[in-house]
């Protein structure tokens, strides 16, 4: 992972995104299995 010098962005929406990322993963990943 890289570090980005962000003007710290609310956890709210990175929790959101990482959120959004792991369910997409997961979901997506058992259905193209």
């Amino acid at each position: 992972m890289s570090r980005h010098t962000l003007p710290k962005p609310s956890r709210r929406s990175v929790i959101k995104m990482l959120g959004s990322a792991v369910t997409v993963a997961a979901f997506g990943g058992e259905a193209s299995e």
